[in-house]
């Protein structure tokens, strides 16, 4: 079975994605390879850029699979979510 090799693994980050009526910026980001575990860290922003929480998402691999045709990854994640919970809970947008 080939690696997959994870470039740039333990790095800044700066992206931001769309989230409701705010935005999410994802900041910084690790993954251990051997043992599986990561981190993603970031802020959530409102519709005006402005920081109204925090963002973490942890997590790990706990098992994978992978061919020449298929990759298959099992994985848990816990995100947690830190500030003004009432700021955070109005960027809810109905579809």
């Amino acid at each position: 079975m080939d690696e997959i090799d994870f470039i740039n693994t333990n790095h800044p980050l700066n992206l931001e994605q769309e989230f409701g009526n705010g935005y999410i910026k994802l900041t910084d980001c690790s993954f251990n390879e051997y043992t599986g575990n990561y981190r993603v860290g970031g802020e959530i922003l409102d519709k005006s850029h402005n920081m109204i929480g925090n963002l973490t998402i942890d997590g790990y691999i706990y098992d994978a699979y992978a061919d020449n045709h298929n990759m298959n990854l099992k994985f848990f994640t816990e995100i947690d979510l830190k500030g003004d919970i009432e700021k955070i809970d109005s960027l809810y947008k109905k579809i």
